[in-house]
């Protein structure tokens, strides 16, 4: 599935949903059954040496902006479905790069990779 929305790109193996819809941002949600996430980011610093791991995630939350000129986003993760249960949550920019989520066989990956030429449009 691919979800591509004012300048948000995701690719994913696992189903994405609108849980919310307003004027100026929306709200993704990827529901994961208590899985484990691993968080890998192209081009880390060298003193990350392979991932960031959470465990028992219920689900993915990412609200982005819909306004123009605005590639802010900002990932949850969370153990319940409630933003006051999240186990961690970061900010982006999402202009040059894309989200591409992947199903394992005991895990979810959560890639924060570079936009190549693929991507320019």
């Amino acid at each position: 599935m691919e979800y591509n929305k004012n300048n948000l790109k995701i690719i994913s193996e696992v189903e994405l949903n609108i849980l919310n819809e307003m004027e100026n941002d929306v709200d993704l949600i990827i529901n994961l059954d208590n899985r484990v996430v691993n968080i890998s980011l192209e081009d880390a610093p060298n003193y990350i040496i392979n991932r960031i791991q959470l465990t028992e995630v219920k689900s993915i939350l990412i609200r982005h902006s819909l306004v123009d000129g605005n590639n802010t986003a900002t990932i949850h993760f969370l153990r319940v479905i409630d933003l006051n249960s999240s186990l961690m949550n970061f900010s982006l920019d999402y202009s040059k790069i894309y989200i591409e989520i992947l199903n394992e066989d005991y895990s979810l990956s959560f890639n924060i990779r570079k936009r190549g030429l693929a991507f320019e449009s």
